[in-house]
């Protein structure tokens, strides 16, 4: 059995990345339906001394997220000096059908280079990419040198 992460996983980039600011940013939610987990991957640029940084993954029964209520334990606090560093979130069997990431920014500026999710445990692999944030996928198995 072929067990490829890039098959049995559907990749989407649901934020490109906000500029230096002092603000809460919520991502685009992600729809669990047919997935068993899903990974969050938040890549932060520079953050300025004495920025407070947070983030945390929400979860709704509806779409557009009007309700959302953090999931326990999926919390990070973003120090100062940890510019460039990337904070996953791995949020396995959800209770409700949307997620999404906020990155709460304040006190000083800090930047988001990009939030991307990784929805895995697909119930009915292969499972396709989000066309609009994924442009290309290689699958390779065993593969030879070359170019």
């Amino acid at each position: 059995m072929h067990t490829s992460l890039g098959r049995n996983s559907k990749v989407t980039l649901i934020n490109n990345g906000e500029t230096a600011a002092q603000s809460t940013i919520t991502s685009t939610e992600v729809n669990m339906t047919g997935f068993e987990g899903c990974l969050f991957i938040i890549h932060m640029g520079t953050i300025t001394s004495g920025a407070a940084t947070t983030t945390y993954v929400r979860q709704d029964t509806v779409t557009g997220m009007g309700t959302g209520a953090q999931i326990a334990g999926t919390v990070h606090t973003i120090a100062d000096d940890e510019d460039d560093t990337v904070w996953l979130i791995d949020v396995y069997r959800p209770r409700e059908q949307f997620l999404d990431v906020q990155v709460t920014r304040t006190t000083q500026n800090s930047v988001i280079q990009s939030i991307t999710a990784i929805q895995y445990g697909a119930r009915k692999p292969p499972v396709t990419h989000d066309a609009s944030t994924v442009t290309a996928a290689n699958y390779v198995a065993g593969p030879a040198e070359g170019t």
